[in-house]
Parts: structure tokens; sequence; C-alpha cells
């Protein structure tokens, strides 16, 4: 499986997390999700690609570069990250057209909509990020004694249960 992450898109749709912080943070962040990445890709096994805007990157990065398996790249000349995934995603089909093992992560819906109609498979930066903080939620200072419904919601046979708790629900049967 090959997954290419919208980097950007994905850092910013966390939990707790905001597109509001000082340029000094973005470095911070990009290492803090690229350590995550590697975390979950011990487990994982797929190739991960994560491309970044260029020009918000103001980093000491290469254009490209491979970290504990996780390629990080940073879109140059005036080329979105978006427009690098969909050139990767176009190069990648002209080498296995009948390929089916593409999957990308973000909530850009231009994006999602191109990668689409080229079938590949979409995860929703949203739902990635919790995936990411599940899967290192015991390894993370803090989320240790965090339940885990804080980030899945609760199972749909749990809600009955805790619409009566709450008594919002009404115990007779409305059909006498």
């Amino acid at each position: 499986m090959i997954l290419l992450i919208d980097g950007y898109n994905l850092l910013f749709s966390g939990p707790g997390q905001s597109d509001d912080i000082k340029p000094n943070q973005l470095e911070t962040r990009r290492d803090n999700l690229v350590a995550q990445l590697k975390s979950y890709n011990t487990r994982k096994k797929y190739r991960i690609i994560v491309v970044f805007d260029g020009d918000k990157a103001n980093t000491h990065y290469p254009q490209e570069k491979e970290s504990g398996g996780i390629r990080v790249v940073f879109s140059q000349d005036q080329t979105t990250a978006d427009e690098h995934i969909i050139n990767l995603v176009s190069s990648y089909i002209r080498e296995k057209p009948h390929r089916q093992d593409l999957c990308a992560v973000t909530s850009d819906r231009a994006l999602a909509e191109t990668l689409i109609s080229n079938r590949v498979k979409i995860i929703s930066s949203q739902e990635f990020a919790v995936e990411l903080t599940i899967r290192d939620k015991n390894t993370t200072p803090g989320l240790k004694d965090e339940p885990i419904e804080k980030f899945t919601g609760l199972k749909p046979s749990d809600v009955p249960k805790w619409l009566k708790i709450f008594g919002t629900t009404d115990d007779t049967d409305s059909t006498d």
C-alpha cells in the first residue's frame, strides 16, 4: 500500500490543532507529525509519502528526504502539495495502470475528487488524525488515561444506555 499524505492538511486537522501557529512552531509540528507517522508505520509497513507545500516550509529541509521509512517532500517552483500529489499519482498510474494500492489522506475536496477519479482511495485527514492519536495513545503523555471513546465516539450499541442515563428517552411505549 502506498499512502500519500497532504501534509499541512493533516497537520492542521488533528484533535486540538489549529492553523493559527507561529512560524517557529511549524517545523516542530511537522517533525512531530513525521514522528507519529514513523510510529504508525512500524505496525502498518506502508510506503508513506507526506507532501508539504514548499512555500510554507521556511526550513532547512531539502526538497525531498527519507526519514525513518517516511518520504518527506516539499513542493517546489510554485507547485502546491496538491499538484505534487496529483503528479505522483499520474506517474504511478503510468507505471502500473491496473494498480489498486494507492490511498491518500486529505480533506481537500478538489484534491480528493481528482484522486477519486483516478481510483485512489481517500481517507479524510480528520479520520486519519484520530487513528494516529489512537495508535499513539499509549506512548503520548496525557493520553494514556483518556477513554478511547474520546477519540472514536460511542459505539451505536452504547447510545441507548447513555440516552436513558441522561433522561432523554421515554421508557414507556408510545404506541399504547
